[in-house]
């Protein structure tokens, strides 16, 4: 049976949350977000771009791979031309889907700019009444308290 080692109790006070972060507000948020994520997406896609030029120009200026020469150094050669191409691909591949994912969601943010606004408005003012109480009459469609129905 192995000894069972307890950890030593951190001598430091636990941190308090004493006041909320400031926040600012929403539309300049969405902006700055907006703008973070094009300069990804550029920044990305410039990255893609110029690996697939290099990629192209290492493939087109590559020599061919001797057949007749000694088996190990062509193992090697085929090795290494691999490597390269292979990873260099790569990198370019995982850029190009990263572009395309920061353009995917540029696309989502401007759709929700537009669409956000015209859906935002309603559920803020549902948000701005109280509720109702338990005792109060239940509302009409149009608001207005309905009436109760007299028997006769």
């Amino acid at each position: 049976m192995g000894r069972q080692v307890l950890a030593p109790q951190s001598l430091a006070p636990a941190p308090t949350m004493t006041s909320p972060v400031p926040s600012s507000s929403p539309p300049a948020n969405a902006r700055a977000e907006f703008l973070k994520v094009l300069l990804g997406a550029s920044i990305s896609g410039g990255m893609a771009y110029l690996l697939i030029r290099l990629l192209q120009s290492i493939v087109a200026h590559l020599p061919p791979i001797a057949l007749d020469g000694p088996v190990f150094a062509r193992n090697i050669s085929v090795a290494v031309r691999y490597l390269l191409v292979g990873s260099i691909g790569l990198m370019a591949f995982m850029f190009v889907m990263v572009a395309v994912g920061l353009t995917a969601y540029i696309g989502q943010l401007v759709w929700q700019g537009f669409v956000g606004k015209a859906v935002s408005a309603p559920l803020e003012n549902s948000l701005e009444r109280e509720p109702p109480s338990r005792d109060a009459e239940p509302e009409t469609v149009d608001g207005t308290q309905s009436q109760p129905q007299k028997q006769d």
